[in-house]
């Protein structure tokens, strides 16, 4: 009678949580606009803190308006509350005291976008 050994379990290379298209039409727009890439890369180092147009502006010194973080939210990276709290889930309601906040499940999209991963030859 042979015995067999337990095979050791596969290890899966873990799937990223966007795809192909996400990362690309990102990286599109971004290159496209290095203003917004620049304030992401800002977002991004402080996720932790909630943000308005114009504590971005103080904190980092670019040049942003309330209209680049509501596109940001457009592009589903950020998300918005109001005054009170409230989750704004339709960029036209949108106050521009309204505190914007990097959305966690978008972090690993927004990282591999910008290191700019060597991602193209996969396509």
């Amino acid at each position: 009678m042979v015995e067999e050994t337990p095979r050791p379990e596969t290890a899966f290379a873990a799937q990223p949580s966007y795809t192909q298209d996400e990362l690309r039409d990102l990286d599109n727009f971004l290159a496209t606009y290095p203003g917004q890439r620049r304030l992401l890369r800002y977002l991004y180092d402080h996720h932790d803190e909630a943000h308005t147009a114009e504590s971005v502006k103080q904190k980092s010194g670019l040049e942003v308006g309330f209209l680049e973080l509501k596109t940001l939210m457009v592009y589903k990276l950020l998300e918005a509350r109001d005054e009170s709290g409230q989750v704004v889930k339709f960029p036209f309601r949108l106050a521009p005291t309204a505190r914007f906040h990097l959305r966690p499940e978008k972090k690993e999209l927004i990282e591999a976008v910008l290191a700019r991963k060597k991602w193209l030859g996969s396509l």
